[in-house]
């Protein structure tokens, strides 16, 4: 285990006077790789202040600007003996708008036990449901990820279902024709990082609590078909799934037209698995999936049974 020299106050002192241009600031803590300066830089309020967002409404233009800070912090988050340090120094820092700031303190978070992070779920929820620009989806999805390998898979399926929660048609479908399009609804992420989220959280999850990720899959498929729903229809229950999803198993004529296909995907590998283990499983994912009314858990059951 390394040394680390522990800074006398002196030096502190000096070095939080020298730290008065915006370069000075940053050439310190980038090149700065000893964690026994976490505590005396957070007494000095250096993780007091992370930047906000960079929003230029003239130009039209949205910046998040890098905090040296935070960069430092996620850095000496890897030495396991400042874990405690680490966690303080997370907790002080004000929540901030800055994607970059908060995918710092997610990676700082990363090598801790679980424990010392439950205050970082709240945070990271509150994240997740927020528009997200900068990949801040992927610092959340492994922080989750994460919380599954510490065996909070709790805290862990939370993460996971309010980044691929189902969102209703952004556009206004007042219309009930029955040849009016089908509302469309959206999730909060492009469909590539909704497949890889699925199928990371499936790698995740599964293991440790596979029936209540099984769920959390039944709930996500079944919040996006009732969305997709027109507004006479709230008792129909066919979800055309022969159409955008004509093979349950992979076939060629599958496209990948939304989210609603990872999801089938998704239950589909999930459902199996499960049901293979034991023919007690194997009854309880057929009953989970003859609950739901739409077709196509109908079909999803059959080729699982």
């Amino acid at each position: 285990m390394r040394s680390w020299k522990k800074p006398t106050q002196d030096q502190i002192d000096k070095a939080i006077s020298l730290l008065v241009q915006p370069g000075q600031y940053r050439h310190f803590l980038d090149n700065l790789e000893n964690p026994e300066w976490l505590i005396p830089l957070l007494d000095a309020g250096i993780f007091g202040s992370p930047p906000p967002v960079d929003r230029d409404a003239q130009r039209g233009t949205i910046g998040f600007p890098m905090w040296p800070a935070s960069r430092y912090l996620a850095r000496m988050a890897v030495h396991g003996e400042y874990q405690d340090s680490v966690a303080r120094v997370i907790g002080a820092i004000p929540d901030t708008d800055n994607e970059r700031v908060r995918a710092d303190l997610l990676q700082a978070a990363l090598p801790l036990p679980a424990t010392m992070t439950q205050q970082m779920v709240e945070r990271a929820l509150r994240w997740a449901r927020e528009p997200m620009h900068f990949m801040l989806d992927d610092a959340v999805a492994s922080y989750a990820f994460h919380l599954a390998s510490e065996s909070d898979y709790r805290s862990a399926i939370r993460l996971v279902e309010t980044l691929l929660y189902p969102l209703p048609d952004p556009t206004d479908r007042e219309e009930t024709s029955e040849w009016y399009p089908r509302p469309q609804p959206v999730t909060r992420l492009p469909i590539h990082r909704y497949c890889e989220i699925c199928r990371g959280a499936t790698d995740a999850l599964l293991p440790i609590a596979p029936l209540e990720f099984m769920d959390l899959l039944i709930r996500l498929l079944d919040r996006g078909l009732r969305f997709s729903r027109r507004p006479n229809e709230k008792d129909v229950f066919e979800d055309l799934s022969c159409v955008w999803r004509p093979s349950i198993s992979d076939h060629p004529q599958n496209r990948l037209r939304s989210f609603l296909d990872a999801l089938v995907t998704a239950l589909r590998d999930v459902a199996s698995q499960i049901a293979k283990s034991s023919p007690e499983m194997a009854s309880k994912v057929l009953a989970s999936l003859e609950e739901r009314p739409w077709t196509v858990f109908r079909r999803l059951a059959l080729h699982v049974a």
